[in-house]
């Protein structure tokens, strides 16, 4: 290893390799050695922490594909009332209510008064997830 980086300015002005006899004798050069690795690890943490935020919202769970699979934005949008109810509206319709999660699983099943669309080939929990997004809905 006979290499030394003496032209650099800078906080690794004076860098050597591991194993130089100069890092027995240069503190800062003891430090830059241990706290490189730390920084290289933080810096990952952070573009993966950022990735997965800001990726988050493009993955859909089974609730929200099944939602694109049954067109419910035919009708229905988050805040603004189309043909049917906003999801906040019907959050609200049912907020301070016992449970409502039964009935509309059965409404959805079956159409119900209302005349809404069934929503077919759907098990119990993933009308359960829906509902779950629409009733967290403001």
């Amino acid at each position: 290893m006979g290499f030394t980086i003496s032209a650099l300015r800078g906080p690794f002005s004076g860098v050597e390799p591991l194993g130089s006899p100069a890092l027995s004798q240069s503190p800062a050069s003891r430090r830059v050695y241990t706290e490189l690795p730390q920084v290289k690890l933080t810096l990952a943490l952070a573009a993966a922490f950022a990735t997965a935020t800001l990726a988050g919202p493009v993955f859909a769970g089974p609730a929200e594909d099944l939602m694109a699979k049954a067109k419910c934005t035919k009708c229905h949008t988050a805040t603004t009332t189309k043909k049917g109810p906003s999801y906040a509206d019907v959050a609200a319709k049912y907020k301070g209510k016992p449970d409502p999660t039964a009935a509309m699983v059965d409404m959805l099943k079956t159409g119900g008064k209302d005349d809404h669309e069934v929503v077919k080939g759907a098990s119990d929990a993933d009308l359960k997830a829906v509902i779950a997004i629409v009733l967290a809905a403001k």
